[in-house]
């Protein structure tokens, strides 16, 4: 049904979008698949979302995040 169509679709699915966003978002920075210990994580990113934050606090809270900061680097071969 065009623009309209995805739009009422996008905003009858909010929810599964920003966790999928999340998770994405996750597994790009982190170079891995989203993990148990990443649910707070998860949650704090989708706070930010339903808040209406920019796409910058989202990548904030990725950068400043535990699992970021304490990332292990995998050696070139």
């Amino acid at each position: 049904d065009g623009y309209q169509g995805l739009r009422d679709y996008m905003s009858d699915h909010i929810e599964l979008f920003y966790r999928t966003f999340c998770r994405k978002l996750i597994g790009y920075s982190l170079g891995r698949a989203e993990q148990l210990t990443d649910h707070a994580l998860v949650e704090a990113l989708m706070q930010s979302l339903r808040a209406g934050d920019p796409l910058s606090a989202q990548l904030k809270l990725m950068i400043l995040s535990p699992q970021f900061q304490n990332q292990r680097t995998q050696e070139s071969k």
